[in-house]
C-alpha cells in the first residue's frame, strides 16, 4: 500500500485499537514559558500512514487562546516504550490538509420547524465554508437512519439535499445513527481527506424500538478513533431531569471520542457550527516517524509531551 492509499485510512488496520492518551505536559521556567503556560493539550485524531503517524491536536494557554509558532524541539512523543522522532509540526491551515465531515442530523419532531430552519441555515453555511479539498456527507436519523449523501465536494448537491430536510419522525435511533456515521467515515478512499469528523445534532434521546445501545455506540467510537462534535439542543417539552440526562449522554459520547458537546441556545445553530469549524482550522498537525514501530495488532498508548523552551 502506498502512502496515498494509507492516508485515506482513519486508522491503519494493524493498529486499529491504538489508544491516545496525554501523559504529561512540561513547562520550563523560561520567559516564553511564563508567557505561554499550557492550559490544554488535546489530541483529537490520529492517522497511521505506515512509516509516519499524523497527529491532529489543540494546544491552548491558560487564557484559552491557541499557542502558535510551535517548534519540533518543544515536543516529545513515544508509543509504549518506543520513542517516536518528531518530523515536523504545522498549523492545520498551512498543512494542505482537508476535512471530511459527516453531517449527522436528528430529524425527529423534537425540534420545531422554526428552529429547524436555523439548523438548515447552519448546515448550508458549513457547506459554503468547505475548502476545495474538503468533503462532506449527510446522514439523517429518526425512526431509521438514512445516508442521503456519501462524501462529496459538490456544494450544490449537498445544499439541495439540505433544503429538503425537516423534522418528520416521531422516534429517534440516535445510537444507530452514530454507528452508521462512523462506518461511513471509516471507509477506505484515497480521494477523501484522512482527517474525518462526525458533526452530530441531536437532543440525546434514543427511543426507537430495536435501536443500538449506548454501549454499542461507545464501542464503535472507541474502535474508530473519530472525533464526534455534538450539538445538543433542548427539545420542546420534557422535564429538566430528562433533558440533562439526554444531553449528558451526548457529552459522554463526544468527550470519549476526543470531541466536545456544544449546547444550543435559542436557535444559535449557525454560530455554534461556525465555532466548531474555526476550532478545526485553528488546530495543529504533527508528524511522527513510526518506521521502526512493530505493528502487531496490540493496543498501546501514544505518550505526548509539550515542553516550552
Amino acid at each position: 500500500m502506498n502512502k496515498n492509499s494509507a492516508r485515506c485510512l482513519v486508522r491503519y488496520a494493524c493498529v486499529a485499537s491504538l489508544l491516545l492518551f496525554l501523559i504529561f505536559i512540561h513547562v520550563s521556567g523560561s520567559e516564553k514559558a511564563y508567557a505561554e503556560v499550557v492550559g490544554h493539550l488535546g489530541i483529537t485524531q490520529l492517522l497511521d500512514l505506515g512509516d509516519e503517524i499524523q497527529v491532529f491536536f489543540e494546544l491552548q494557554g491558560q487564557d484559552s487562546n491557541n499557542i502558535n509558532n510551535l517548534e519540533v524541539s518543544e515536543f516529545s512523543a513515544s508509543l509504549g516504550s518506543e520513542h517516536l522522532p518528531i518530523l515536523k509540526i504545522l498549523p492545520f491551515k498551512q498543512a494542505n490538509e482537508g476535512i471530511a465531515t459527516v453531517l449527522l442530523v436528528d430529524i425527529s419532531k423534537s425540534l420545531s420547524p422554526a428552529r429547524f430552519s436555523k439548523l438548515r441555515e447552519a448546515l448550508v453555511n458549513w457547506v459554503d465554508s468547505m475548502a476545495p479539498v474538503d468533503h462532506s456527507a449527510l446522514v439523517v436519523f429518526g425512526k431509521e437512519t438514512r445516508i442521503l449523501s456519501d462524501f462529496t465536494d459538490d456544494k450544490g448537491h449537498l445544499k439541495n439535499i439540505i433544503a429538503e430536510l425537516g423534522p418528520t419522525d416521531m422516534e429517534t435511533e440516535l445510537f444507530n445513527g452514530i454507528i452508521q456515521a462512523i462506518s461511513l467515515a471509516s471507509q477506505r478512499n484515497a480521494l477523501i481527506p484522512g482527517r474525518r469528523i462526525i458533526l452530530l445534532l441531536s437532543d440525546g434521546v434514543n427511543d426507537a424500538p430495536g435501536s443500538a445501545t449506548r454501549e454499542e455506540a461507545l464501542a464503535s467510537i472507541s474502535s474508530s478513533g473519530l472525533p464526534v462534535f455534538a450539538l445538543g439542543y433542548v427539545p420542546t417539552g420534557g422535564s429538566a431531569g430528562e433533558i440533562e440526562k439526554s444531553l449528558g449522554t451526548l457529552g459522554i459520547l463526544a468527550r470519549s471520542s476526543g470531541g466536545e458537546l456544544y449546547r444550543e441556545d435559542k436557535g444559535n445553530f449557525p454560530e455554534i457550527y461556525a465555532s466548531i469549524h474555526k476550532r478545526l482550522l485553528d488546530s495543529q498537525v504533527l508528524w511522527l516517524d513510526s518506521s521502526n514501530i512493530s505493528r502487531d495488532r496490540k493496543s498501546t498508548r501514544l505518550n505526548s509531551s509539550h515542553v516550552s523552551q
